[in-house]
């Protein structure tokens, strides 16, 4: 994981984040998914690509290909992926109507997102009032944009939706591998045209969306731009949004790509077994040729 050191602001958005109470709701290790599938390339079927996001416990101990089990199916390679070929594209809403203490949530929250990159990770950052950082390996240098969400909030409905468009548009180029993170509230939207063009554009370079709603529902939208990058958009409680936040986190740092051989489709168990510790998760296999990005599924602890 990166080591990013706190500037003064950053601190200070820590602080009132935990002074709201229930938006600092501790991340219950037991909750937060273990291992998760990014996604699944079968392209070249029977030969298999699969995508995972490892515990750091796990890529500590550099595992190969013997650590790792797929049902039905022999794993040939394991190779962790270069974080420095990783772009991670963040978008805030902070139009003029969101309160004050939705975004301070949003600060803290894209603020431990980005602490918890893996060290010379690419990210990029921007918000509906036009602040923005990055892209950028210097993840103090983007963390110090946060400073201006909210500063200059304003009324127009389109903001947010161009604001996605940008940061998507530096996501998924050749040679480098892209992710983009949504951080919105149940008033955030985007109109069915640009979430269809933005969602057909990441689709097509192999970037899916994540998006965490602090709120009560997902508007059509961004629920539409996550199913076309086979993403996932969910709305959430204060209570639960650090801890939905910090798992997906989990999902864009320590990854590796297994290369694996196997018949037929449908879900399969992948276990990794690291000394006296496996985990598992479930995998999902298409019945045909062809790629697809995989929504996280939490796994189990075995001993």
């Amino acid at each position: 994981m990166a080591e990013l050191r706190l500037t003064a602001v950053g601190l200070a958005g820590l602080a009132a984040l935990a002074a709201v109470g229930s938006f600092a709701a501790p991340v219950d290790a037991q909750s937060t998914p273990a291992v998760q599938v990014v996604s699944v390339d079968a392209t070249d079927y029977p030969d298999v690509s699969i995508d995972v996001a490892l515990p750091e416990v796990v890529a500590a101990r550099g595992p190969g290909a013997g650590a790792f089990r797929v049902a039905g199916g022999t794993v040939k390679a394991a190779v962790r992926l270069d974080p420095r070929l990783l772009t991670v594209g963040l978008v805030i809403d902070d139009s003029r109507g969101v309160p004050l203490q939705t975004a301070t949530a949003e600060t803290g929250a894209a603020l431990e997102l980005v602490r918890g990159l893996d060290r010379g990770t690419y990210a990029v950052f921007a918000a509906a009032s036009g602040a923005h950082a990055g892209p950028s390996s210097n993840l103090a240098a983007v963390a110090a944009g946060f400073r201006q969400i909210g500063r200059r909030p304003v009324a127009d409905p389109t903001a947010f939706g161009r604001m996605t468009q940008s940061v998507a548009s530096r996501l998924g180029v050749p040679g480098r591998r892209g992710a983009l993170v949504i951080l919105a509230t149940d008033r955030s939207g985007m109109s069915a045209a640009d979430a269809a063009s933005v969602g057909r554009a990441l689709a097509a370079r192999h970037v899916r969306a994540q998006i965490v709603v602090l709120g009560t529902r997902v508007q059509p939208g961004l629920s539409a731009l996550a199913k076309a990058t086979g993403g996932t958009a969910v709305a959430v409680p204060p209570a639960l949004y650090l801890r939905t936040v910090d798992a997906v986190t989990g999902s864009l740092t320590d990854q590796y790509r297994l290369g694996l051989e196997l018949q037929g489709g449908g879900p399969r168990l992948l276990r990794v077994t690291v000394g006296r510790q496996s985990f598992v998760a479930t995998v999902p296999i298409p019945a045909s040729p062809t790629t697809i990005a995989a929504a996280p599924v939490p796994p189990s602890a075995a001993p």
